[in-house]
């Protein structure tokens, strides 16, 4: 993830980015983004492929 100049956030000091990337179960593009869940108790989140065009379930783990 970079800063508003295009400065990666490693090089200021933080940590990089906990958000991994989704691969998408059809066409295995990542550009993904989650637009929700599936489901009240938020263990399954909702997908959706920006380029196929298709949304798609993802479990949730749990770190207990």
């Amino acid at each position: 993830m970079t800063n508003a100049y295009g400065v990666p956030s490693e090089v200021g000091g933080w940590p990089p980015s906990e958000a991994e990337d989704v691969e998408c179960p059809y066409c295995r593009g990542v550009n993904t983004e989650r637009i929700g869940y599936v489901d009240e108790a938020q263990t399954v989140e909702c997908h959706i492929c920006h380029d196929c065009e298709t949304d798609f379930p993802v479990n949730v783990d749990i770190p207990f």
